[in-house]
């Protein structure tokens, strides 16, 4: 009966102990358990201590390429890391395993949480000061880490190409130019004139052929006596420029009197024919001329015979053709590249 009344006087008084322990005694009690073991533990962590001790423990990870310099993209190797895990069957080795465990773990929780910062949430008031003057920071800190030393790198500038492109979208517009064709005609003689002439045979047995200007049609050709030319009788015929039909004909002129003679005198004209090329013309003519009465001692009406040809320029036309252009694009076309 005294043991156990012993106990419980022993328990009651240890409670009571305990009860009168301050936090801060319990802090400083928990702080020199840890120093005195920290060097002893500090003493084990090595690589050697590591590879016997932490399991699949290796100084070579593959997952050590993703730092790339300080430059590496998390986030594609993360989301094929959350895939596989997702996907794959279990790996054999449950250490290996705990890792995609982890992993899902994680996915899980980032999809579920969500939450909302308003400008007045703690976390960013005292945030702000920071970020607007970090040198209060870093002056404090430079002191105390030597290891922090400003480096200066250099690096080649960035070049970068901007393409652009300035256009205005098309316009229809209609102009004309209009060709204006002035055609000018020149006649190689006066029209409805006899233009040129000649002589066939002699004198007062001969006659004198005159030729018609006249483009298009029949030539006309004026048969006419050099000697009768005011009292006498003349003659004209038309004759075909291709082939000169009309040919033969005669032409019988009958004249009167010359000064104090009383004469029977005539003329036959045959004409023998002709044709024009395209640029002249030429038809052949033959006269006979023989006096009736002839007074004693004149030779020259005794008469005659005597044929010739009539050559001469084929009427024509030219033609100038000139061109002019009243251009109303001018404005446009000058516009243009």
């Amino acid at each position: 009966m005294k043991r156990c009344l012993c106990a419980v006087l022993l328990a009651a008084g240890a409670g009571s102990a305990l009860a009168q322990m301050t936090p801060a005694e319990a802090f400083g009690q928990g702080k020199g358990f840890g120093a005195g073991g920290a060097p002893g533990v500090g003493g084990n962590i090595n690589s050697g201590t590591g590879a016997s001790t932490v399991p699949q423990y290796s100084t070579t990870q593959s997952q050590s390429s993703l730092f790339a310099g300080g430059e590496g993209q998390l986030g594609p190797p993360g989301a094929q890391q959350v895939t596989d895990c997702q996907t794959k069957p279990p790996a054999p080795d449950g250490l290996a395993q705990q890792q995609c465990e982890a992993t899902n773990f994680l996915a899980k929780k980032s999809t579920a949480a969500s939450f909302t910062l308003s400008p007045s949430d703690p976390v960013l008031v005292k945030a702000k000061p920071i970020t607007n003057d970090p040198l209060s920071i870093l002056g404090a800190m430079s002191g105390t880490y030597s290891a922090c030393t400003p480096q200066t790198s250099s690096a080649p500038a960035p070049k970068k190409i901007e393409l652009c492109t300035e256009s205005r979208a098309p316009e229809k517009q209609t102009c004309q130019k209009v060709l204006a064709v002035k055609v000018t005609t020149a006649q190689s003689c006066p029209p409805g004139t006899w233009f040129t002439s000649t002589s066939v045979g002699q004198s007062f047995w001969g006659i004198k052929v005159h030729a018609y200007c006249q483009v298009e049609g029949p030539v006309g050709l004026y048969i006419q006596d050099p000697i009768w030319l005011s009292g006498g009788v003349s003659g004209v015929i038309w004759v075909d420029p291709q082939t000169g039909m009309t040919a033969p004909q005669v032409i019988t002129n009958y004249f009167g009197q010359l000064g104090a003679y009383v004469l029977g005198y005539y003329k036959t004209v045959w004409y023998q024919g002709g044709k024009c090329t395209a640029d002249a013309c030429s038809f052949a003519f033959e006269v006979s001329a023989l006096g009736a009465v002839c007074p004693g001692g004149v030779s020259w009406c005794q008469g005659g015979k005597a044929s010739g040809t009539f050559t001469f320029p084929r009427p024509s036309i030219s033609y100038t053709v000139t061109d002019q252009w009243d251009n109303q694009c001018a404005a446009f076309e000058a516009k243009l590249p």
